[in-house]
């Protein structure tokens, strides 16, 4: 037994260096790039919006008044106001963090530990890039995580188990996990559906356990939970009917023609349909050609404004048929590697950016990342790939052994609230990989990276 504490410290420490390091990394990107903008076609969409205010489902309704806020108090102050943007989202990036693993952890570990892992995930470099840039992303996954937090510290909170629970006392704490599924929801319109399934876990649960100490008492966090679903769909459809009519409609269909008609029709000339092109003219699907993304950009608009919406679903449906008969195999193939990029981020991007056979938006996101600091940027990025992978075969032994403990002293865990996270995650990844073919972005899986960044560095030390 005494080898074995030895042999657990030993990876214990490895992990604390290791990720110290990256910490070091990650916060001399901060310093290098805190005054420099990175050019994201993305962010220049998001400060025209924030000028105009015409919103969409694609921009949100939220970030664009935030940088609307911003950008005048940063020219009222004379100060740039891209860079009180990042230090913004680095702050509620750092202390949603924080929250969230002191949910998860609970008292197990030391507040120095607490700060010290939430460094390690905001320092990330696959999470640190959301951080500082003109981009929703950062926000969102701070909202999505305290959502989630709060999901956990409501699991058997005293107003739901205690003597004196009850649904008004229990509605506080149902109201805050809603508040973030309502910002994380107007930063990104799909967490509307996401970030559902959190609260209807945790409202089923507490109407269970409200229902046999007082029925009615049951009915208020149904209403809460009812009032802020209403909330952001009211928010959305505010700015609907100045949205650009030509945006396709986000469906199912919408989704599976996303993902199969740039592989089987659009990027090789002899595939093309005949259908496909009486709809939107040889000269559109030239343009789409071009790049994958233009299936969403150029194609399903064109088509959606010749058909109509329930038309242009029913052909999508039979493209989508007819693509799976014909190339399922390549498509099967290419959707596999981009889920799995969601799935497991850093691992997949370090094996992508060792080829340059797959298409994938990693590249673009590298070459601006690096621009204001080549050197310092390649060295921060492939150390902190590098030592994910190594990192994350010490937490896997360091949680065998966690284990074997726990079998040994019969201690059991609430299986439920920790499956929560990992549900939320796989819808995310399955959400991401039907957005568009070969276009897997690790700007999209921050949550994602920074679950598997909290199971390792857990795996290092607490109470045992």
């Amino acid at each position: 037994m005494k080898d074995k504490s030895i042999f657990r410290g030993i990876l214990e420490k490895f992990l604390y260096i290791g990720f110290t390091l990256q910490i070091g990394f990650g916060i001399a990107w901060i310093i290098k790039n805190i005054g420099y903008v990175q050019l994201f076609g993305e962010s220049a969409d998001n400060v025209a919006v924030s000028g105009t205010f015409v919103c969409s489902i694609y921009t949100g309704v939220l970030y664009p008044a935030f940088l609307l806020l911003i950008r005048a108090a940063g020219m009222a102050m004379g100060l740039p106001w891209y860079s009180i943007i990042y230090i913004f989202q680095l702050v509620i990036a750092f202390i949603s963090v924080r929250i969230f693993l002191k949910a998860f952890g609970e008292k197990r570990y030391s507040g120095f530990f607490y700060t010290w892992a939430s460094l390690v995930i905001t320092t990330f470099p696959l999470i640190l890039q959301n951080h500082l840039a003109i981009l929703g992303n950062s926000f969102t996954m701070s909202f999505a995580l305290l959502e989630l937090a709060y999901v956990k510290h409501s699991w058997n909170a005293e107003s739901l188990k205690g003597e004196g629970a009850g649904g008004r006392t229990f509605s506080f704490d149902m109201g805050r996990v809603c508040l973030f599924w309502l910002l994380a929801s107007l930063m990104e319109w799909d967490y509307l559906f996401i970030g559902a399934v959190p609260v209807i876990i945790l409202l089923v649960r507490a109407v269970i356990i409200l229902y046999k100490k007082r029925p009615r008492g049951a009915l208020f966090p149904v209403l809460i939970s009812i009032l802020f679903a209403v909330l952001i769909v009211g928010m959305y459809k505010l700015t609907e009917s100045r949205q650009e009519k030509t945006l396709p409609s986000e469906s199912i269909e919408t989704a599976l023609f996303d993902r199969t008609a740039w592989t089987a029709y659009i990027s090789k000339r002899w595939t093309w349909r005949e259908d496909l092109v009486s709809l939107v003219g040889e000269e559109m699907l030239e343009e789409a050609r071009l790049h994958r993304e233009n299936v969403k950009l150029v194609i399903e608009p064109e088509i959606e404004k010749k058909l109509g919406t329930k038309e242009a679903k029913a052909y999508y449906r039979q493209a989508f048929t007819e693509a799976m008969k014909t190339n399922g195999g390549e498509i099967l193939h290419i959707a596999s590697v981009d889920l799995a990029g969601y799935v497991i981020p850093p691992v997949i991007t370090r094996l992508l950016f060792s080829k340059d056979t797959f298409i994938s938006f990693n590249s673009r996101n590298y070459d601006i990342m690096k621009r204001n600091a080549p050197v310092l940027t390649k060295w921060y990025v492939d150390y902190s790939l590098f030592w994910f992978a190594i990192a994350l075969m010490e937490g896997c032994i360091l949680w065998v052994l966690r284990m074997f403990n726990a079998i040994r002293d019969k201690k059991k865990a609430a299986v439920i609230p920790l499956l929560i996270p990992v549900i939320f995650c796989v819808m995310l990844s399955v959400r991401n990989t039907f957005l568009g073919c070969g276009m897997y972005d690790y700007k999209l899986s921050g949550i994602t990276t920074a679950m598997w960044l909290a199971i390792i560095v857990f795996s290092a030390g607490g109470n045992r």
